[in-house]
């Protein structure tokens, strides 16, 4: 594992319109893990394809039933993945609005 690692979280709010300037801003910070929150179903295939062209060839999408706008978390290929999923507990225990994304390498 790298001694450092640069790590990008962006709730892109589903702007397909704007999914190739972000993309492009989200590879000019040359991140090794990147985490996208409601990215839409429509966009998802071409954010796995620009953050593949950028070196994040790892994509595990938290699982989400019914889910017309999805969360990422794209990673290096120096890095393992073990699991991601969602932390419901938090949302559940009132601490926030949304659940949390938990991935670990």
């Amino acid at each position: 594992m790298p001694a450092r690692i640069n790590l990008l979280s962006w709730n892109v709010a589903g702007r397909v319109a704007l999914h190739p300037e972000q993309a492009a801003g989200v590879a000019r910070r040359e991140p090794d893990v990147v985490c996208l929150q409601e990215v839409r179903a429509s966009t998802a295939p071409r954010w796995r394809r620009a953050l593949a062209d950028a070196g994040l060839t790892h994509n595990t999408r938290a699982r989400r039933k019914h889910a017309h706008r999805l969360d990422h978390v794209l990673a290096s290929a120096s890095l393992c993945v073990a699991a991601c999923d969602y932390v419901h507990g938090w949302r559940e225990a009132g601490l926030s609005d949304h659940s949390a994304i938990e991935a670990r390498f």
